[in-house]
């Protein structure tokens, strides 16, 4: 079984079993930088709000951090946010490091709408990631809803 297995099999027996995990909505997180310490809760879920639809006019960027010696693993449990083909109404990003400059996560798009979440683990070569989410004013859908866990390089 590969490092990349193990992780993903420790988090979904972590989350299973209720290990030091918490989840955040963006809106309520909005421009800020939450720290996830390596011996506190080491896993989390990031969902745009707490409604089951995300709102209008969003543009939030929450940025998570953890140890220099750490990184994250993201899993998808849905994506169901507007689609445009080129997602420039309502999308997802996610950037591996501390800033929306930094390129997205490998293997991850760069802008993420639509509602075909996706498949399997991405992890970040850093420390931190950064999430921007947007949305126009016209509709709404469900959302996203990922996983994201620690674990020492």
């Amino acid at each position: 079984m590969g490092n990349l297995a193990l992780v993903t099999l420790f988090l979904c027996v972590g989350m299973a079993h209720g290990f030091g995990k918490f989840s955040l909505y963006m809106e309520e997180k909005c421009g800020e930088t939450v720290h996830v310490d390596v011996f506190g809760k080491q896993a989390g879920r990031l969902r745009p709000t707490r409604t089951s639809k995300y709102k209008p006019n969003m543009s939030c960027t929450v940025t998570i951090r953890t140890a220099d010696s750490h990184r994250f693993v993201v899993v998808f449990r849905r994506l169901d946010v507007e689609y445009e083909p080129f997602c420039d109404d309502d999308y997802l990003q996610i950037h591996d490091g501390n800033t929306t400059s930094a390129p997205t996560i490998p293997g991850l798009p760069r802008k993420m709408c639509g509602d075909e979440r996706p498949k399997g683990d991405y992890v970040t070569t850093g420390s931190s990631m950064t999430v921007f989410f947007k949305s126009d004013s016209w509709y709404n859908d469900n959302g996203f809803d990922f996983i994201f866990t620690i674990f020492h390089t």
